[in-house]
C-alpha cells in the first residue's frame, strides 16, 4: 500500500516548483516535533525501515533488554526489532499541516515475533509566526492507534472451573496460548515552539498530553484461571505527559543534523498493583539528513530508549511485562523522502 501511494505521488505531473535545500526554517519535517509547518501545497512522503539485531547492536542494547534473565539469554533472537513504514506530511495552508505515519514493527520476545500495526495522525497549526524576538508557536491535535497480534504466553499448568468443579492440569512441556487484537488508542494535544537562533541553527521545545485506553478484542467464556487473568491484566487506562527539546543544525546546504530529547511520564490505573513498574522514560532521537537533490533526501536515524518501549507502545506494558520494561533499548533506521511543491495545483 505504501509503495502504491508513493507511485501515485510521483506520477502527478511536476507542474510546481521543486523545493530548494533547507533554508532558514529547515523545510524537511519528517516526524520532528517543531512549530514550523510545510507551506500550502508542499508535500513530503517518506519510506523508512528500522532494525535492531546482532549486527546493528554495537551498544549491546539486546543484551541490556535481557538483563539478568538466564532463560532469555538462551534465545538468540530475543530483542530483535524490525520495522518499515511511511510518513506523509502535507501543507493544507501556509500554517496548517496534515501528518500521517503508518508503520509495521515486529519485536522478538522469545516465543515468536510480536506483530504490531501503528497509526499516528494529526494536524498542526502554526498560530504565531516567528519574528526577530518571538519564536514560532504551534498547537497540534493527534490520534495514535497501536494493535498487537501473535502475542504468546506459556503455561506449565492451568486450572479449569466448570459447574462448581475445579480441575488442575500440569504439563510436562509448557503450553502456549496466542492472542490477537490487543490494542491501545490515544488522543493527544501538543504545543510546540521553535526559534532560529543564528546562522544555520534552530532550536525547538514541545510539551503534550494524551489519554490512552488499552483494550483487547480477544475474549473467551472458558473458565480457565490463567487465561482470564491474562485478559484482565492486559487492559488499563493511562494519562501520558510529555516534554522535550531539540535542534536543527544545517552543517552544509545539503546535510542537516536533527536531535531530539523527550521525557515521558505515565499515570496508569494499574500502577498501584505493580511495585517495580516504570512510569518514566527518556527517549533520544538523532537524524542525519542528506539532501540528495531538489526532490529527494535520505535520512539516517538512531533512537535510544532508557526503559524499553515505555511510553512508545502502551499495550506492550502490563502486569506481566512491567519488570522487563526497565531495560534500555535502541535501534537504527534509514529513510528516503520525496519532497515537492504542488502550490500551482491550488491556484
Amino acid at each position: 500500500m505504501v509503495l502504491v501511494m508513493i507511485a501515485g505521488i510521483i506520477a502527478i505531473p511536476f507542474t510546481g516548483n521543486a523545493m530548494e535545500p533547507p533554508g532558514k526554517h529547515f523545510s524537511l519535517q519528517l516526524d520532528t516535533p517543531m512549530a514550523y509547518s510545510l507551506g500550502k501545497g508542499v508535500l513530503e512522503f517518506t519510506l523508512f525501515t528500522e532494525a535492531m539485531n546482532d549486527t546493528i547492536d554495537v551498544f549491546d542494547f539486546k543484551q541490556r533488554s535481557v538483563g539478568d534473565n538466564l532463560d532469555l539469554k538462551s534465545l538468540g533472537n530475543f530483542g530483535n526489532y524490525q520495522n518499515y513504514g511511511g510518513i506523509f506530511n502535507f501543507g493544507l495552508t501556509n500554517r496548517i499541516m496534515l501528518s500521517v505515519k503508518l508503520e509495521f514493527p515486529k519485536i522478538d520476545y522469545g516465543i515468536d515475533d510480536l506483530d504490531i500495526t501503528r497509526l499516528n495522525a494529526g494536524l498542526k497549526w502554526t498560530f504565531l509566526e516567528e519574528n526577530n524576538v518571538l519564536p514560532a508557536l504551534a498547537i497540534g491535535a493527534g490520534y495514535r492507534n497501536d494493535r498487537g497480534d501473535n502475542i504468546k504466553r506459556r503455561f506449565s499448568s492451568i486450572t479449569i472451573n466448570a459447574e462448581g468443579t475445579e480441575l488442575n492440569f500440569n504439563f510436562t512441556n509448557p503450553q502456549t496460548i496466542t492472542i490477537s487484537g490487543v490494542k491501545d488508542e490515544t488522543f493527544m494535544v501538543n504545543l510546540y515552539a521553535s526559534k532560529y537562533l543564528f546562522n544555520d541553527f534552530a532550536v525547538h521545545t514541545f510539551a503534550g498530553y494524551g489519554k490512552t485506553n488499552v483494550t483487547s478484542d480477544f475474549s473467551t467464556s472458558l473458565k480457565i484461571d490463567k487465561v482470564q487473568n491474562l485478559l484482565k491484566n492486559l487492559e488499563y487506562d493511562e494519562d501520558d505527559f510529555t516534554i522535550g527539546f531539540g535542534f536543527h543544525y544545517k552543517i552544509t546546504d545539503w546535510i542537516v543534523l536533527n536531535g531530539n530529547y523527550r521525557f515521558v511520564y505515565l499515570d496508569r490505573d494499574i500502577d498501584s498493583e505493580i511495585s517495580d513498574g516504570e512510569k518514566r522514560n527518556d527517549i533520544v532521537d538523532v537524524k542525519l539528513n542528506f539532501i540528495l537533490g531538489k526532490y529527494i533526501s535520505m535520512t539516517l536515524d538512531g533512537k535510544y530508549l532508557r526503559h524499553n518501549f515505555v511510553g512508545e507502545i502502551p499495550f506492550i506494558y502490563n502486569k506481566f511485562t512491567a519488570k522487563q520494561s526497565s531495560h534500555e533499548y535502541g535501534y537504527a533506521g534509514v529513510g528516503f523522502t520525496v519532497h515537492y511543491d504542488y502550490t500551482d495545483l491550488f491556484e
